[in-house]
């Protein structure tokens, strides 16, 4: 469980002269300032299956309000379509009222939001990421920012191995390097087909 609700962090040590902070949402939610950009990952959902927690009422409601520090976001980025990561209407809603605010999140995620009658009003600024288990990394970029996603079997693998979960590493030259690994298997086969790709950039 994460005690705390933001997390500062620096690097004094690479010279980029700026801060971030990291605020923890609920469950594996949270909101990322990376230099100049703000980042969420798993932001909106409903089911905590009886276990996870939940995002504050009064938490929601100052995101959906562009409230700081949840204000001027740049991207969301979706591990996984699960009902405790992911939540279609809540999405597509916060994405109708933040006109800015880019979308990135597996295939599957995506068509939970095609399937809504008001989709066509963002479906330009949704990334779809469509990767099978050991393919090579997928690298998008937007402004300054660097979205690099690989797919990592869901915990449980081989069992749950039709679960597209990716693996966000987000940066860029004002911006920290952060990983977000959404509930990632942690054999270590699925990782060393990857070794390139960790190996190619430091993460913050």
């Amino acid at each position: 469980a994460v005690l705390v609700s933001f997390i500062s962090f620096s690097k004094p040590s690479f010279g980029h002269g700026f801060h971030g902070k990291a605020h923890y949402l609920a469950n594996e939610g949270v909101v990322v300032e990376s230099g100049d950009s703000k980042l969420m990952f798993d932001p909106f959902f409903h089911n905590n299956y009886g276990h996870y927690t939940l995002v504050p009422q009064k938490m929601r409601k100052a995101i959906f309000e562009n409230k700081v520090p949840y204000d001027n976001i740049d991207a969301i980025f979706i591990s996984h379509a699960h009902g405790d990561h992911f939540d279609a209407a809540d999405t597509l809603r916060y994405l109708q009222s933040h006109q800015n605010v880019n979308l990135f999140a597996p295939r599957q995620a995506v068509k939970q939001l095609e399937s809504l009658e008001e989709y066509e009003t963002i479906k330009d600024r949704i990334h779809s990421i469509n990767l099978k288990k050991d393919e090579k990394a997928k690298q998008i970029k937007l402004g300054n920012m660097i979205v690099e996603a690989v797919r990592i079997p869901h915990a449980g693998w081989p069992q749950r191995a039709e679960i597209e979960n990716i693996v966000f590493r987000v940066g860029g030259e004002k911006q920290f390097t952060v990983m977000h690994f959404g509930d990632a298997d942690p054999d270590e086969s699925h990782y060393k087909v990857h070794q390139q790709f960790w190996q190619s950039k430091r993460t913050d």
